[in-house]
């Protein structure tokens, strides 16, 4: 559906289609949707991709994110919502991470996903 109009419906882009674009963020796309937009992409493309979103938002553009992880996208952040168990916890600047989460290596596991097996699980 990314890229296809569909009359009476919202435009809809991909995001390379927005951020990959020749007139990048003036093209009357002003609000990027995404969720998880950086799990399981590599730290360079991450940088790179954080980049490209300043660079949207800079010109005016507007971005609702969800994700678990922020990485190089933190200091884009202006306002954050977190939600735990169903319920808004916090909600303004972005919050240190507390407990377990502030270890050096640190890796995001869900505790009710399934475990995997094979050669990435136990």
């Amino acid at each position: 559906y990314a890229g296809e109009h569909v009359p009476g419906d919202p435009d809809v882009s991909g995001v390379g289609d927005v951020l990959g674009g020749p007139a990048f963020g003036h093209d009357g796309v002003e609000l990027l949707i995404l969720d998880e937009p950086t799990a399981g992409v590599d730290a360079a493309s991450q940088a790179a991709f954080a980049g490209a979103l300043g660079e949207f938002v800079a010109g005016g553009g507007t971005v609702l994110l969800v994700a678990h992880e922020l990485g190089p996208l933190q200091p884009l952040i202006t306002r954050c919502v977190v939600v735990h168990h169903g319920e808004i916890a916090h909600e303004g600047h972005v919050p240190a991470p507390a407990g377990h989460h502030a270890d050096p290596g640190h890796d995001h596991v869900h505790p009710h996903a399934p475990a995997e097996q094979g050669m990435w699980g136990a």
